[in-house]
């Protein structure tokens, strides 16, 4: 991070239209925000209590769904740095403030085992009460913010997703046109 130099992002994601070129979308994803190997033995959170995360955009220039873990791989600091140059770093916080940010979260919490003799117990009452804005209260940052984990014991695994989107900006056949796109990607994947 010598001099708080980076590169600056140029489009956000868009609506296609036909005939228009598109740009590379632009996402920000959420990570557990826990980069202890970047810093050998100077910091270990693995028994810190609380959330960390850190969240950064990532250009995806590829159509190829398994390309992306290429482009995940070649992120310098596990994104954390993003957020020092973005927030903490004079030269080039003021620069980064210029562009729009992205459009779409992603947060991909990990795996977690539920059910069975030990793990976690889903309990959908949990969710009763949530609202299907984003941070209702606040401003919005995000037009879609889409959270997956993998739940499940054993060989019964399952990967969950939560959409929450402005009504206002998506509709419901955007999302479950979106849903379409996200299922069949998956399916590229896995066969």
């Amino acid at each position: 991070m010598a001099g708080c130099t980076t590169r600056t992002p140029s489009a956000t994601v868009t609506r296609k239209s036909p005939g228009q070129p598109t740009p590379p979308p632009l996402l920000a994803l959420e990570t557990h925000g826990r980069a202890d190997a970047l810093f050998d033995d100077i910091m270990d959170t693995t028994e810190t209590v609380g959330l960390l995360s850190a969240i950064y955009p990532l250009r995806v220039d590829t159509e190829d769904p398994r390309q992306v873990q290429k482009l995940l791989t070649a992120i310098p600091g596990d994104g954390i740095d993003y957020g020092l140059l973005r927030y903490l770093c004079g030269d080039t916080a003021g620069r980064l403030t210029e562009f729009s940010g992205p459009q779409l979260l992603l947060n991909y919490l990990g795996r977690a085992e539920v059910g069975g003799t030990s793990g976690l117990w889903l309990d959908r009452g949990l969710l009763t009460g949530v609202s299907p804005l984003p941070e209702p209260e606040l401003a919005v940052r995000y037009e879609l913010s889409l959270v997956a984990t993998v739940l499940g014991s054993g060989d019964h695994q399952v990967l969950v997703t939560q959409w929450r989107a402005l009504p206002d900006i998506l509709s419901e056949s955007d999302i479950a046109a979106l849903q379409t796109l996200w299922t069949q990607a998956l399916e590229e994947i896995v066969t």
